[in-house]
């Protein structure tokens, strides 16, 4: 006989559980059939912001070990979804960029994601969603003054002090977007991709 605890159907923590999980799923659900492994998914999110960024950046980014970052990038690049090239100022760094294929699948994830989060939030006023991203962005706070720490976005090392020229930020945006076509500019601003943060920030890299 199972002696699980029972879940207090008042918990809000477990409500916010459930319903990450959930969404979770119906994300990755309909991701799959991109070709994409959902461990993939932050990858792909930093080099669309990030185009040029290089296997130490990008490790530092999603705070996991470089072994675990090489051998993604190699599977990523076996499928034809990004690319590398020496760094013109180092050859011994490779910087990192989306092939077409991997512009399009980029493309379409977020078509993806922004169709869950209009599914997601139907039937809400516009002022019960700024609530709700309100509530969200405190819960946030007291968790980085819980762990004592400052939230470390997604973007990570997306820094124009780090080289302003060469890896601006806008600057990839605007390049991806003549690429690409009509690739949304809104990655990292809507209430879906703040579940998915913490979902990608627990997640390992397949």
């Amino acid at each position: 006989m199972c002696e699980c605890k029972k879940e207090n159907p008042q918990s809000l923590q477990g409500a916010f559980m459930r319903l990450l999980h959930r969404y979770t799923e119906v994300n990755f659900g309909r991701l799959k059939d991109l070709g994409v492994h959902p461990g993939q998914l932050p990858f792909l999110n930093i080099i669309s912001h990030r185009e040029g960024i290089s296997q130490r950046e990008l490790a530092e980014c999603l705070h996991v070990k470089p072994p675990t970052v090489a051998v993604t990038v190699k599977r990523l690049e076996k499928a034809d979804v990004i690319y590398r090239r020496p760094d013109p100022n180092d050859m011994r760094i490779s910087r990192i960029y989306l092939t077409e294929k991997g512009l399009r699948i980029s493309a379409q994830i977020e078509v993806v994601i922004q169709e869950n989060e209009k599914a997601l939030t139907a039937g809400f006023s516009e002022e019960e969603l700024e609530l709700a991203r309100h509530f969200f962005t405190r819960m946030m706070q007291n968790l980085n003054a819980l762990s004592g720490g400052k939230e470390q976005p997604l973007e990570g090392v997306c820094s124009p002090e780090k080289d302003k020229e060469a890896w601006s930020c806008e600057t990839r945006k605007e390049e991806r977007h003549d690429k690409a076509g009509k690739i949304s500019q809104k990655l990292g601003q809507g209430l879906s991709l703040r579940l998915l943060r913490c979902c990608f920030c627990r997640r390992t890299a397949t």
